[in-house]
């Protein structure tokens, strides 16, 4: 399982750490910091919202490609 039972935030660390093991893990580290607009909303909001209906309706009612936010939080929050 991705997260393997931890919070989403310490899920992204490990991945990082992970990825730090790899040689020329630095393109990939970098984009991670510029991530696209899509996926940054759908942290935040699987990262802030209290709960899974809060994070969904937060994820679709934004300006912007709202259907994209509202499905990758919804894997984010289904993977944990």
């Amino acid at each position: 399982m991705l997260l393997d039972g931890q919070s989403l935030r310490a899920g992204i660390a490990l991945a990082k750490a992970r990825l730090c093991k790899h040689p020329n893990h630095m393109e990939t580290l970098t984009a991670h910091r510029w991530v696209e607009e899509a996926l940054a909303i759908s942290v935040y909001c699987a990262l802030k919202a209290p709960s899974l209906k809060e994070m969904l309706l937060m994820a679709v009612n934004h300006d912007g490609d709202s259907d994209s936010t509202g499905a990758i939080t919804g894997n984010l929050v289904s993977a944990n």
